[in-house]
């Protein structure tokens, strides 16, 4: 089936479930397949679950008019955001919480699933994914946006990470910061909305062990 005429589908059943465990009524469910599981095995059940169809890639679970079957599903996925995509007239940006960086989001960017990408050292590995998410970024041509990670010793990861790439155009900081800079001895500096890159050893300001001593209830 074209792309096309799964998203006619995906456009009058605008849910899409990969786990039969979280089906929701009138989506689509996709068949994905992984070293240790096949999601064909289960795409009765998700029909059976509410589903409205199941998009597989073996001929063998084609069993009804509702059980769609495509070369591949994980590519008829990403065909079908990247289609999605491209109907909308506003970038999109996303891939923080994605699951198995780098690789995933390898797949998001070469397919245009998205058109700038988030990453932030809390999230994308430390300091060392997060640049190689940005690196990666920058091969295509793309954005990497840091995303706040709230609390400010981890900000001060981001800040040197924004300082390194030139892919990035904004340091996302929460405010009111007093709310956010426990852990530091002294604040990120900011100077007419531009945050002021420390100039100590390390990352620049030291943690407030007396703080963090003092508030440490469980070590494990």
């Amino acid at each position: 089936m074209k792309i096309q005429n799964i998203y006619k589908l995906f456009k009058e059943h605008p849910f899409v479930s990969t786990d039969t465990r979280n089906i929701k009524s009138n989506s689509l469910f996709f068949a994905l397949k992984g070293e240790n599981f096949d999601g064909n095995i289960f795409a009765q059940t998700a029909i059976a679950s509410g589903a409205k169809f199941a998009i597989v890639d073996d001929p063998s679970f084609q069993v009804s008019n509702k059980h769609i079957l495509v070369p591949n599903v994980l590519a008829c996925l990403q065909e079908l955001a990247a289609h999605h995509r491209k109907q909308l007239d506003i970038p999109i940006i996303g891939g923080e919480t994605l699951n198995k960086r780098p690789y995933s989001l390898a797949e998001y960017i070469s397919t245009r699933a998205i058109d700038m990408v988030r990453a932030d050292v809390s999230w994308s590995g430390g300091i060392t994914g997060t640049m190689k998410t940005a690196h990666l970024c920058e091969s295509f041509g793309m954005q990497c946006e840091i995303h706040t990670a709230i609390f400010h010793p981890l900000e001060l990861g981001n800040l040197h990470v924004c300082a390194a790439i030139k892919n990035c155009e904004y340091f996302e900081l929460l405010v009111p910061t007093h709310l956010f800079n426990v852990g530091l001895t002294e604040d990120i500096q900011i100077e007419n909305g531009m945050a002021k890159l420390p100039d100590k050893p390390g990352l620049g300001i030291d943690l407030d062990w007396d703080f963090i001593d003092n508030n440490t209830f469980k070590e494990f």
